[in-house]
């Protein structure tokens, strides 16, 4: 994978306001039609940075605990327990 991150990029801004990247930019940044980014405003500018999908995070995110099906219907049994004498 190719890197920017030393680069300027002059980009253009439409008439109604959109931001034009480059076919390069979009590809580095895996952009597709339609995706989400997320827009930070800084005191030196406008960082815009790829969405990142719930299923990437997940693929990340190292498991706690493992506990067995059984083990856990009884967890989820005993909070519906706890939830229904809340509201009684």
């Amino acid at each position: 994978m190719k890197n920017l991150t030393s680069n300027v990029v002059k980009l253009k801004v439409g008439a109604r306001g959109e931001i034009f990247t480059t076919k390069e930019i979009r590809e580095i940044l895996g952009l597709k039609p339609s995706r989400e980014v997320i827009a930070i405003v800084t005191k030196d500018g406008l960082l815009i940075k790829p969405k990142k999908s719930i299923k990437s995070l997940l693929k990340k995110r190292q498991p706690i605990n493992k506990i067995s099906v059984k083990e856990f219907e009884s967890i989820s049994e005993e909070i519906q327990r706890e939830i229904i004498s809340e509201n009684e």
